[in-house]
């Protein structure tokens, strides 16, 4: 829902991590492909949830109704990668069984604010609440981290069409926001 200029997921420098965010878990977004190094500092207490790597679909972006097909095309498109291949690191300790980790939804509703992220993929849909958008990917939800800095890598081997994902987050955890 984070329009183009502020959209965590695409700025390589983690200057908006903060957009959107509000309760006890923030999201932490992936690059959505290639290299960032991004720095952020987040409030104490906040629980994370970390999209590793995940594909999207909906009658919108995929042009058919059917729940089958959506649900494949997700699949699919995540099977591609070995799950032993997925890196996801917080101060240096690599989590184990990625496999454990992938997780398909429910359908849900989504909105398209002005100047959405479907224009950069060539989808020119008007703002607004969507229906039956699916997403199958890889999570993590990690606890509050400690006072002070922290540094979580996360990899996915994507193939092409697509661009592998490669993003080390140096993170503060602080009170700047207090």
């Amino acid at each position: 829902a984070a329009p183009i200029p502020v959209n965590p997921g695409l700025a390589e420098t983690g200057e908006f991590v903060d957009y959107g965010q509000s309760g006890q878990v923030w999201f932490i977004a992936p690059n959505y492909g290639g290299v960032s190094e991004r720095t952020a500092v987040i409030p104490p207490g906040k629980a994370l949830f970390v999209d590793i790597v995940a594909f999207f679909s909906s009658p919108l972006v995929d042009g058919t109704e059917d729940e089958d097909e959506l649900r494949a095309l997700v699949r699919d498109a995540l099977d591609t990668m070995d799950p032993a291949e997925i890196i996801f690191e917080v101060d240096g300790k690599r989590l184990q069984g990625m496999e454990d980790y992938r997780v398909q939804s429910e359908f849900f509703d989504y909105v398209l604010p002005e100047n959405h992220m479907f224009l950069l993929f060539g989808i020119p849909a008007e703002p607004g609440v969507y229906e039956k958008g699916v997403s199958d990917g890889y999570f993590v939800m990690l606890a509050p981290l400690s006072a002070g800095e922290h540094l979580i890598h996360i990899y996915a081997p994507l193939t092409a069409p697509y661009v592998p994902s490669d993003v080390t987050l140096h993170l503060v955890v602080g009170d700047r926001f207090q």
